[in-house]
């Protein structure tokens, strides 16, 4: 005989069943497959995506209780009989759900029906029949699930891009390690220092020029750093100088 399909076919198999006779699948079923079954190859399930499977241990002998309707689907008019379509459509969807998610994001609770035993105040009230103390406890575990769940992503969230940071992070480092390299160029750096501090009111402009490789970039990164680092140990008069060095080519919005 053929080996049986794979869990999506068979889900895809009974979506077909349902569309012959004329019926659409729910808002859930659609919601599962686009985000799940049928989800792009980039996503990561592990990440996005939890299953809790919660499995009536004794329904099928209990069908027949009047709440039965909350927990499958049975067919009009009368609503006595189980529609077989939906389950086998259920079931495919039980099955390929967890085959597509990392063991440990699946989550089956075993709950069981009372049997009969909940009282006649329980039934007119249409309280649930399935134990109570089980479903307290399934709740309790699908709560810390998501609450273990937001907690991580909040932790390890990636911290939002500041550009105009990371910009100001990459010339200050690299002024910093270029200054580093600047040798025999002290009376260059006397005379822009003396332009500096002489503060006269005069604010004519300083143009640094030469041939190339003569080591402008290194000068201009040194005093970019030691005027930086004076101002923030507060070792030049007030006011502080303001340093606006901004080297082309050290980033790519640069």
């Amino acid at each position: 005989p053929p080996p049986p399909p794979p869990p999506a076919a068979a889900a895809a198999a009974a979506v077909g069943e349902y569309r012959d006779r004329g019926i659409g699948v729910s808002v859930t079923d659609a919601e599962l497959r686009a985000g799940v079954l049928q989800a792009p190859s980039g996503v990561d399930l592990g990440a996005a995506a939890l299953c809790f499977q919660r499995q009536i241990s004794n329904f099928s002998e209990n069908h027949r209780h009047q709440q039965a309707c909350l927990y499958a689907d049975f067919l009009p008019p009368d609503r006595a009989t189980l529609d077989e379509g939906a389950k086998r459509q259920l079931d495919s969807l039980r099955r390929a759900i967890p085959n597509a998610l990392p063991t440990r994001n699946i989550y089956r609770y075993d709950c069981k029906w009372k049997d009969g035993r909940e009282s006649q105040a329980e039934i007119g009230a249409k309280l649930s029949p399935i134990d109570t103390e089980d479903v307290r406890n399934m709740c309790a575990e699908i709560r810390q699930a998501l609450v273990d769940r937001l907690e991580t992503a909040i932790i390890f969230k990636p911290p939002a891009v500041d550009a105009l940071g990371q910009e100001l992070m990459a010339q200050s480092a690299y002024y910093d390690r270029v200054g580093g390299d600047c040798l025999a160029r002290d009376a260059t750096i006397e005379r822009i220092n003396f332009y500096l501090y002489r503060g006269d009111g005069v604010h004519t402009p300083l143009v640094l020029y030469g041939e190339p490789g003569v080591g402008k970039t290194a000068v201009m990164a040194y005093l970019a750093s030691a005027w930086t680092s004076a101002a923030a140990m507060g070792a030049v008069d007030a006011p502080p100088p303001l340093v606006v060095a901004r080297f082309c080519g050290v980033t790519e919005a640069s």
